[in-house]
């Protein structure tokens, strides 16, 4: 296991989900549509901690998966919050995702407040995961 796995998993689900958005991917290139819905997918992990004793004992990583979906300013709330559900509907507590033999838990959803930003109406969606590593791998 590993850290790129568990962001490679991460991607994956959402690729595999297909939101029906142009997804901004971090350190890629990206162009924003001008007048047409967007997301932004950004994978934040805390620290490490330690989850079993030993050199090849195991790390335990959590974080956030932060999905900002971005819809033109002045047309309301309703298309942005149902894709806000959509998403939130594949991302329940409980839920276990796999990639190459890493797994990631799914411990909650949530969305944030509506802001305007860069002339779109952005709510960002919040998944909160964890996943195990082994320290000699």
């Amino acid at each position: 296991m590993s850290l790129f796995k568990i962001n490679a998993c991460i991607r994956k689900t959402i690729d595999d989900l297909g939101i029906g958005l142009p997804i901004a991917y971090e350190n890629q290139d990206f162009t924003p549509p001008a007048n047409d819905p967007w997301a932004a997918l950004f994978i934040i992990p805390n620290q490490p901690t330690v989850a079993t004793l030993g050199d090849a004992g195991d790390d335990e990583h959590d974080g956030i998966v932060q999905i900002d979906l971005n819809y033109p300013v002045h047309q309301g709330t309703g298309l942005c919050l149902k894709k806000a559900d959509f998403i939130r509907e594949n991302y329940s507590a409980g839920q276990r995702f796999e990639f190459e033999g890493q797994e990631i838990g799914i411990t909650s959803c949530g969305r944030s407040a509506g802001r305007q930003v860069d002339g779109f109406y952005t709510i960002s969606l919040t998944i909160s995961w964890w996943a195990y590593t082994r320290r000699s791998a």
